[in-house]
């Protein structure tokens, strides 16, 4: 197997990128005048989207395009968002997706033909049926989708929630900030970083003021998202800026405690600041060289104002490729002037009596990690490039003083007393293994755990206390593209979440089967139920050959601790990897 120093980039690499897409494409869209419209009338004006008639009851209503913020240019970026002013008397065209924003490209994602890259890119598409025998004031709850992407790419333009509306929910799609423009931080109140969040967090307030005027319940309002997306779900569950407004959380793949999620203080590697001032060098702003630390930052960011877009893009790519390897380096910091994060997630789940406790989904899939495993020749990795890997794991997201002692506690977990006597595929799928309770499930059951724990808040559905439920999504899609050693990949489960919509656009599955289907059936089931009744499966169903399957609340203690593998022989089980778990918390 060829092996080279690119091991560590493999590993450590958030999503790989293709370098002939290194920066954006500018594509603009001719108007479609040939569709059925649909008016809505808000406060801020009337908005024009797309009818479908589903049925002889049903209708599909899609607004694409819905702007939520000011655009975040000149003064306004690397700065706290604006609301959107009212357009009105104006009708807003929201017949075609809002630009994506400028980004560093995921090599995986398709060219989006119509729909360009712009520093104007705060906008959600909202997506929501309307039963014609339903009374007229009727709402339905309200799912908000905060998409995935490394924090630097990725679109909601991407996605398809035809399916998941279709089960009586209205979806909400959000676009924010990514890369330098939505995570470069300078650790002071100068650029205290987070701007995407804040746009996420900004959208949010918008969808509640709005979102009755498209039949949706400002008070059943379910965010989620995977990986990323999930991560960010998760920080606004601990948030003071917006814990308590919204009533449900579904993490897929992702918390706020993963160790790419967050920078936080005691980590040498890739400190925010140090990025930063970095950037800035290679822009060759003139940076204060005496004075305070701030001054250098007010220097920088009026360095970064004023220049053109496309170059601060080609300027990101080139740095995180050429420098840092494909690393995710611009992502969430805590400690943060905004408030979002003015501790750590850790500090901040730890007050487990400040927490308001919401019902939450949150699950990883069977092998969440396999994607980072460096194994092109498909024959295994050595006991060195396992000892290798291992280490540069260790060293990016552990403090000095913590890395030796987690070292020796995960190999003694994983590892048996003789290593050389694994062969080189025992070794990968011990990697495997240690890859996804590494950077997910550890992280997801220590959270599950904590919010088990919460006291019971003000935010409970239909009385009852608000329930953690915690799933393993074990079934490999059929159109899956990864090679079979990997097996149920990381964020797997999101087409099944959107239902699986048909093809040909981008991201939307034309090649399924009938098993795929089934199991779309299934998930979008139980996460509009979660959406309408603060419980997956609120009531036993059929499924398979369990007759009665129910999805268990997960407790707080090992021996109380259930989750639902959701594959197509679906069934509850106890959580398993408690020792995985103990090596890498301490």
């Amino acid at each position: 197997m060829a092996r080279n120093a690119a091991l560590l980039i493999y590993f450590l690499v958030y999503f790989l990128v293709d370098p002939t897409l290194a920066y954006p494409r500018f594509i603009r869209e001719e108007a479609n005048d040939d569709i059925d419209t649909v008016v809505v009338t808000t406060a801020y004006g009337a908005v024009k989207g797309i009818n479908y008639n589903i049925s002889e009851t049903v209708d599909l209503n899609i607004f694409l395009g819905v702007p939520y913020a000011q655009p975040p240019v000149g003064d306004l970026r690397l700065a706290r968002p604006q609301h959107v002013q009212a357009w009105s008397p104006s009708i807003l065209d929201a017949t075609r997706h809002g630009p994506k924003c400028v980004q560093r490209i995921i090599r995986e994602d398709p060219v989006l033909e119509g729909v360009p890259f712009s520093e104007d890119c705060l906008f959600l598409d909202i997506y929501a049926t309307r039963l014609r025998t339903a009374p007229e004031n009727s709402l339905q709850p309200v799912m908000v989708y905060i998409h995935p992407g490394g924090f630097y790419g990725g679109s909601g333009a991407k996605y398809n929630f035809t399916n998941l509306a279709l089960k009586g929910v209205v979806v909400v799609c959000v676009s924010y900030r990514l890369d330098v423009f939505g995570f470069l931080s300078t650790q002071d109140d100068v650029i205290p970083g987070n701007f995407g969040l804040l746009d996420a967090a900004l959208a949010l307030e918008f969808v509640k003021e709005i979102i009755s005027d498209f039949g949706g319940d400002a008070g059943a309002i379910t965010l989620f998202g995977a990986s990323s997306g999930a991560a960010m779900v998760s920080i606004f569950t601990l948030s003071p800026l917006t814990r308590g407004k919204f009533q449900q959380g579904i993490m897929m793949s992702g918390e706020a405690l993963c160790p790419w999620a967050v920078f936080t203080p005691g980590r040498t590697v890739n400190v925010p600041a140090d990025l930063a001032m970095e950037f800035g060098r290679r822009l060759n702003c003139s940076l204060s060289q005496t004075g305070s630390g701030k001054n250098v930052s007010r220097d920088l960011l009026a360095c970064l104002r004023g220049i053109p877009v496309d170059t601060l893009v080609r300027e990101s790519v080139t740095m995180q490729e050429q420098v840092y390897g494909g690393d995710q380096i611009f992502i969430p910091v805590s400690g943060d002037s905004f408030g979002v994060l003015p501790e750590t997630p850790e500090k901040l789940l730890a007050k487990t009596s400040d927490l308001v406790a919401i019902p939450t989904i949150t699950g990883y899939t069977t092998d969440d990690g396999s994607w980072l495993v460096p194994d092109l020749d498909d024959d295994g990795v050595t006991y060195p490039e396992f000892q290798y890997i291992l280490n540069a794991y260790i060293t990016q997201y552990f403090p000095p003083s913590e890395r030796n002692e987690t070292y020796t506690r995960v190999v003694k977990a994983y590892l048996p007393d003789d290593p050389a006597s694994l062969t080189p595929l025992q070794l990968r799928g011990i990697l495997v293994r240690l890859a996804t309770d590494a950077f997910i499930v550890t992280h997801v059951i220590k959270q599950a755990r904590l919010f088990s724990q919460a006291e019971d808040g003000n935010h409970r559905r239909n009385g009852s206390r608000p329930g953690t439920f915690v799933y393993q999504f074990n079934y490999r899609p059929s159109y899956s593209p990864a090679p079979v050693w990997q097996g149920v990949r990381h964020a797997d489960e999101k087409g099944f979440v959107l239902g699986l919509p048909p093809g040909p656009n981008p991201f939307n599955y034309p090649n399924t089967t009938a098993e795929d289907e089934q199991v779309a059936d299934l998930v979008t089931t139980m996460w509009s139920n979660f959406a309408k009744f603060g419980h997956p499966t609120p009531q036993p169903f059929n499924w398979s050959k369990h007759a009665t399957l129910q999805w268990p609340a997960f407790g707080n203690s090992a021996d109380n601790q259930e989750l639902l593998q959701i594959d197509l022989d679906a069934k509850k089980r106890a959580f398993d990897r408690n020792q995985y778990v103990a090596a890498w918390t301490g």
